[in-house]
């Protein structure tokens, strides 16, 4: 979310009888950073975005001191297990352990590609660059990855 804000894609996240939900703590874990932070006004902006409960947190997630926000993430997959198809988690630590527990997760790259794909952005290359810009880590080889992935 807070990649898919700072590029103004965050409608990337909106397809029909997709529900969005965003754990309360992700809001929270934001505010830390900043007060005016954009992708917690997006998120309290966006209409079709729902802002739910955190659910309890097992003590299994506890232990892996992911952040805040990606710790509530999973734990609402865990909650409502079988009823959400996937989590976007862009943290490589949080991405590891969701696969660990067979969550589906997608990041801020895959949902581009997707983009890409549905004809809903024209070029993934310059989305990349600004997300590097913004402060999201890619290395050289995963940028030439996705751009050989999206044909560019």
């Amino acid at each position: 979310m807070v990649f898919l804000t700072r590029l103004d894609l965050v409608d990337l996240l909106r397809e029909p009888g997709v529900d969005v939900l965003v754990p309360d703590a992700v809001l929270d874990e934001l505010a830390r950073l900043s007060q005016d932070d954009p992708a917690a006004a997006a998120v309290r902006s966006t209409p079709w975005i729902q802002v739910v409960p955190t659910p309890a947190i097992p003590d299994f997630l506890r232990a892996w001191k992911l952040g805040a926000g990606e710790t509530a993430v999973l734990a609402l997959y865990l909650a409502e297990i079988g009823t959400r198809k996937d989590v976007v988690i862009d943290d490589w630590k949080a991405r590891r352990r969701a696969e660990g527990l067979g969550i589906p997760v997608q990041g801020t790259l895959a949902l581009l590609l997707i983009a890409k794909s549905l004809g809903r952005i024209d070029a993934v290359r310059p989305l990349l660059e600004r997300l590097r810009q913004s402060g999201m880590y890619l290395s050289d080889q995963l940028i030439h990855r996705v751009l050989k992935r999206a044909g560019e």
